[in-house]
């Protein structure tokens, strides 16, 4: 409504922005007062930390951006494999750099592409957004891409780039170099080594091994049909290019998903040998990550006793190599708390989550054993049942749940989760437990208290 502002000869027609700032709409001496209210609102902004909406980078720390899958404009559906496995392998490279905070394809994958670039962002808490395309047509090859500030929803480098199927890593290079340099990071030697090195130069293997990558979806989807078009693909790859590191690391997962989750009762053997044959080329994290699956998840050496820091010593060159790759800190954070780090354990795996909202639902088990072992019941009990309700068959959430509860002195939870434990594959004694699960001496007497107010002798 109309107000007499001070310094105003006549009142004016005014409409408050938020607060008690007004921006002036009508009125014959508009442009001094409208300078002064938004000098006002700017040094308010200062002092108030709203200015941060213009540098989100300075005030948020490392960008935070959203790769979302490439769009597919070949007429051959056939073809999709290929471009959402480009973004993928994009994610790749970009979590091997310490300065961009990267979401999983877990996560950016999920997200709707036509969604206003703002809704985007604000679903997946993302400064940047990255979008893409690509048309392969026989050996034409058009790849377009675009990276947006969210801040303002205005690219902040766009480029297209036309060519032969043999131009592809090219393509790529050049795509990485401009999406860093936008970002404004400055790359550290080891970091510019890690991204330039070449992992094959042969299109066809490439092509082959991004076909196996969105088969086993970056450990997304999971169905005996994928598992083995997966291990066909990374074949192919290894008999087009006998060196491609990437390719062995690719069907060594494979195969270690196969046994885990698909055939059971198979032997890992076959997926260690081709994570050694991958490392034995080049290092690669997924190499790494299956190997410490031998000393911790398989139960395999030294007698099967678990071997935590044996793990971990693989654990830590993955997360060397893709220091941003959430998958790497998820698997970290769930071996640490059994070397007595429950505590990096639990920032490691909320950093997981934060670059993984769409996280699978082991992330739980992860986060629920180190909030256990770190004696924070409650949050531990929360996650744990997330655990077991995602997977209600599997004996062993219920085992830590019963200790969970015993810690917060919930003797009847504690009871029924042991009960359930042991109806689904038996009943364990306390020897038995530690055996299975090696821990520090404090971090095990405070597991064992629990599961004693549970009832296991």
């Amino acid at each position: 409504g109309q107000r007499t502002l001070k310094n105003i000869p006549k009142p004016v027609d005014v409409f408050a922005l938020g607060g008690d700032s007004p921006m002036v709409v009508s009125g014959r001496s508009w442009l001094k007062p409208v300078l002064a209210v938004l000098v006002i609102v700017a040094l308010g902004a200062v002092s108030s930390g709203f200015w941060v909406l213009f540098d989100r980078t300075v005030a948020d720390g490392p960008p935070r951006i959203a790769v979302l899958p490439f769009e597919s404009l070949s007429s051959d559906e056939e073809q999709a494999y290929f471009a959402a496995g480009m973004a993928e392998d994009l994610i790749t490279d970009l979590t091997k750099v310490e300065g961009i905070r990267v979401l999983s394809p877990n996560s950016s994958f999920a997200i709707d592409p036509d969604l206003p670039t703002d809704e985007i962002a604000r679903r997946l808490d993302v400064s940047h957004v990255l979008f893409g395309s690509v048309r392969r047509s026989g050996d034409v090859l058009r790849i377009s891409a675009r990276l947006l500030d969210v801040a303002d929803d205005h690219p902040i480098w766009a480029e297209r780039y036309d060519g032969q199927t043999s131009d592809v890593f090219g393509f790529q290079d050049r795509i990485r170099a401009s999406v860093i340099t936008a970002l404004r990071i400055n790359l550290t030697e080891a970091e510019t080594t890690a991204i330039k090195a070449a992992d094959t130069d042969n299109p066809a293997a490439f092509d082959a091994y991004l076909s196996g990558l969105r088969f086993i979806a970056a450990r997304r989807r999971l169905d005996v049909k994928a598992v083995e078009a997966a291990r066909e693909a990374f074949n192919r790859a290894i008999q087009i290019d006998p060196n491609y590191a990437l390719a062995y690391a690719g069907l060594a997962w494979t195969e270690f998903i196969n046994y885990e989750s698909v055939y059971y009762h198979g032997g890992p053997d076959r997926a260690f040998e081709l994570a050694e044959q991958s490392l034995a080329i080049a290092e690669t994290a997924l190499a790494h990550r299956t190997l410490s699956k031998r000393y911790f998840n398989l139960l395999f050496e030294v007698s099967g006793r678990r071997v935590p820091k044996k793990s971990l010593d693989h654990l830590t060159a993955a997360r060397r190599l893709q220091p941003g790759d959430p998958d790497v800190l998820a698997d970290l954070a769930s071996t640490l708390p059994f070397d007595g780090r429950q505590n990096e354990a639990v920032e490691l795996i909320g950093r997981a989550m934060e670059l993984n909202p769409a996280h699978p639902y082991w992330y739980y088990a992860t986060s629920g054993v180190a909030f256990l072992l770190s004696g924070q019941a409650e949050p531990a009990i929360r996650d744990l049942q997330k655990w077991s309700e995602a997977d209600p068959s599997w004996h062993i959430p219920y085992l830590f749940l019963a200790s969970a509860y015993g810690i917060a002195g919930q003797e009847t939870e504690a009871r029924a989760a042991l009960k359930r434990h042991n109806d689904l594959i038996g009943t364990f004694s306390l020897y038995a437990v530690n055996r299975t699960w090696p821990m520090a001496e404090p971090e095990k007497e405070l597991f064992n208290r629990g599961l004693r107010i549970a009832g296991i002798k």
